[in-house]
């Protein structure tokens, strides 16, 4: 059912209103992930952007591959990172400013 209502023509008329009456402010919409489910993708088809949570050393490249696949092929995608680590190396490298704890 929930996908039925995802699909709906009321569901593609209330994300067009809330684009239209907002044109200054993002509406997010907080989904399940792509894989394993399917009203992710069909949600997808109401967006402008997407932004795909990666879980560093965990998620395997194809998966991540597989699961843009999945999405409305006209939206820009983008990526987070999560669950990062942050090693001594990083501290004042490229991930960090060095405004971090410093560590014995």
């Amino acid at each position: 059912m929930t996908n039925e209502l995802l699909a709906s023509t009321k569901m593609a008329t209330l994300a067009e209103e809330l684009a239209q009456r907002y044109p200054d402010r993002i509406v997010i919409f907080d989904c399940p992930p792509i894989l394993g489910v399917t009203e992710t993708p069909v949600l997808s088809s109401l967006v402008g952007q997407a932004v795909v949570v990666v879980e560093e050393s965990t998620t395997k490249l194809e998966d991540v591959k597989k699961a843009v696949s999945q999405l409305n092929e006209d939206i820009a995608v983008g990526f987070v990172m999560n669950k990062t680590v942050r090693s001594k190396k990083d501290e004042y490298g490229y991930y960090g400013y060095g405004y971090g704890k410093k560590h014995s």
